[in-house]
């Protein structure tokens, strides 16, 4: 509504010239393009345009005193004449929204305008009103309503705390979740910085980085406790961006508040339980590698115990054979020391040593260990292939280290093989040089590889009575030399192939 010190209150006396011709003010009303009318000082109307009679559908005998309120829509009348007995007493313009029948019979959307006509003393000589048309504004405006319900209703029922604020930081809405969360009003979460809402240990923090978002005008994100209605605190994950005019500046901020304290909890847990994990795992190492010790150093022990005995078999003869005895003596000690060997390469290995490089032919080196597996190689009925390259580089690596490698991955293979039952089982061994490598593969016949696994990994076993750790400590001996070790299925028929490459010193790739 207007205020009446800004109208220009107009008297009787200044249109008097008016009075002494009616039809030229009604025809000039009635040209005017909008609905306009006029009424006694009393309110009953006395006059309307064409416009407003076209519009109505009403005819102008019909239409005066009150039966103009027929056109207005039930639901409005009773609101419209309150303001019509208030202006009639206040003696002041008003302005009213309400809706409008149209000779069709739709209704629409019209501000009612109504100004009064003074004399000199103040007292109401008439009334002079218009309709204008605001159909299309008032449906905007209703549907900005319901879309800004409508994003009230999906805010509300997100289950992340929302909120926004001014540009400089003081909080402007908040959804229905984070009111539930705090169990407080808007009014009381303005104080943040003074209340219990924060907790206090990350006052200081959230004070920084909210200032710091607030001065640079940057998107922050930062982690901070809040205090539940219950009094509980829970981790959240603090987020604001900025909304920017097209000036560049910042209208306001919009910001989210996601639950972390589950996740917290869930990693503390998860590192707990990684904690437990790796102590297990530790202890499990512990005996995969004295069993591995044990399994592999049974093997010498168990040939230094064959040799004694037949040895003393030769001393108790009659007469005693010295020289088998000998020969045997000199077995003894050979095991013997491939024992302490094993065991010094063991040491040396987890304790990360240096290793001792030297030269070493492949070739011999697999004939070496074909040697030693020869009885169960013998005893599972395996025929050995050998196909060696006769001039293979010499690689540098330490001997031992290689040695146990080799018998790993043979071992392997007759584990695998001991499970067939079709004849011949057998093992090939072949080495050849590819460009700077040198290269041994062992292939068998047997249970082949299991799809996608990775073999080498620590611990992993096929077998139900084995560790899972002769390949991987394979797996480290060959990296350590800067050498590779790789498995896959054989080219034809059943079984598996487990390869090393080591570099040898001089060659160039090819």
């Amino acid at each position: 509504m207007t205020d009446d010190h800004h109208i220009r209150r107009e008297s009787a006396d200044d249109i008097v010239p008016w009075r002494t011709s009616a039809d030229t003010l009604q025809a000039i009303i009635d040209n005017i393009p909008l609905q306009a009318w006029t009424c006694e000082a009393n309110g009953e109307a006395d006059f309307f345009n064409c416009y407003w009679l076209a519009y109505t559908g009403l005819s102008a005998s019909a239409a005066l005193g009150r039966g103009w309120t027929d056109a207005v829509h039930p639901d409005d009348r009773p609101a419209l004449v309150m303001w019509w007995q208030r202006a009639l007493y206040v003696c002041k313009p008003f302005e009213y929204e309400l809706r409008m029948r149209r000779a069709d019979g739709e209704y629409r959307w019209f501000v009612i305008r109504v100004h009064p006509l003074l004399d000199g003393n103040d007292n109401i000589v008439k009334w002079y009103a218009t309709n204008t048309e605001i159909e299309h504004r008032h449906r905007a405006t209703q549907e900005l309503r319901a879309s800004a319900e409508a994003y009230r209703i999906i805010l509300d029922s997100v289950p992340g705390l929302l909120f926004t604020t001014t540009p400089t930081g003081e909080v402007e809405f908040v959804n229905r979740t984070l009111l539930l969360y705090f169990c407080r009003s808007l009014d009381e979460l303005q104080g943040w910085k003074q209340s219990d809402a924060v907790h206090p240990d990350d006052i200081q923090s959230t004070a920084r980085e909210w200032s710091k978002a607030l001065e640079t005008g940057e998107p922050c994100s930062f982690e901070q406790r809040l205090r539940k209605f219950d009094g509980t605190y829970r981790w959240f994950l603090f987020h604001a961006i900025p909304q920017r005019e097209s000036d560049g500046s910042i209208s306001r901020w919009f910001g989210t508040l996601t639950d972390l304290d589950d996740l917290r909890r869930m990693e503390a847990q998860l590192g707990a339980m990684n904690a437990r994990l790796a102590h297990a795992s530790q202890l499990a190492a512990i005996s995969e590698l004295s069993a591995a010790i044990a399994h592999e150093i049974s093997h010498p022990l168990t040939s230094v115990v064959t040799n004694s005995d037949a040895c003393r078999r030769w001393l108790s003869a009659e007469p005693p054979n010295v020289d088998r005895a000998i020969i045997t003596l000199q077995r003894i000690s050979r095991d013997a020391e491939a024992a302490a060997q094993i065991v010094s390469n063991l040491r040396s290995l987890f304790r990360r040593d240096r290793m001792e490089l030297v030269d070493v032919d492949l070739n011999q080196a697999a004939d070496e260990v074909l040697f030693l597996l020869a009885r169960e190689l013998s005893r599972l009925g395996i025929v050995t292939e050998r196909s060696f390259d006769p001039i293979l580089p010499i690689v540098r690596a330490d001997h031992i280290q290689i040695q146990q490698v080799l018998v790993n991955l043979v071992r392997n293979a007759l584990e695998a093989m001991a499970e067939v039952r079709s004849n011949p089982r057998v093992l090939r061994v072949s080495t050849c040089a590819m460009g700077a490598e040198v290269i041994l593969q062992i292939s068998d016949n047997g249970v082949g590889l299991p799809a996608d696994a990775n073999v080498f990994e620590a611990f992993y076993t096929t077998k139900p009575w084995g560790m899972g750790i002769g390949l991987s400590l394979s797996q480290s001996i060959i990296a350590m030399h800067s050498g590779r070790i790789w498995a896959e299925p054989r080219a034809t028929g059943s079984g598996a192939t487990f390869a090393i490459a080591l570099r040898a010193p001089g060659a160039t790739a090819g």
